[in-house]
């Protein structure tokens, strides 16, 4: 192990991305499952708006949603009828760009709807935020940003 690498278990959240880039024929298959139907009835029990980020955020999922008629489509197979209902819904709710989204502090408290925090690794350089479940992430990381290995 090198002497850019401090391993220390510390938190990070489960993290994924919003949408995925997709061919165009990907939009026939749901990427990822539902364990529920999704309804206009009960939409608010999936999705909870951040006000404080500016994030609309899956519940089932634990993330952040930004196209939400294509989130409900890919991930909850929602048909486009109750789809138009629930995107007019939400529209009220203004939401941030991904890249201004203010991200939390290592070791912050963790945001309950984005579910558990998982155990990680950070980069032990003051001025970096790096954080990572993988140990080979981090790393890699130290060797190309600090040059060590």
């Amino acid at each position: 192990m090198g002497l850019g690498l401090y391993i220390a278990m510390e938190f990070c959240w489960n993290a994924r991305p919003a949408t995925r880039a997709r061919k165009i024929t990907s939009r026939r298959k749901k990427v990822r499952s539902s364990n529920g139907t999704l309804t206009t009835d009960n939409a608010d029990d999936y999705f909870y708006y951040l006000e404080k980020y500016k994030v609309l955020v899956c519940r089932e999922h634990t993330t952040g949603v930004q196209n939400l008629d294509a989130y409900l489509y890919d991930y909850h197979a929602v048909p486009a009828a109750a789809r138009r209902v629930i995107v007019g819904k939400y529209n009220c709710f203004q939401r941030g760009k991904p890249s201004e989204v203010q991200v939390l502090l290592p070791l912050g408290r963790p945001i309950q709807e984005l579910g558990e925090p998982y155990d990680g690794f950070r980069c032990r350089e003051l001025d970096c935020s790096t954080i990572t479940i993988s140990k080979s992430v981090l790393q890699t990381h130290c060797r190309t940003k600090y040059q060590r290995s």
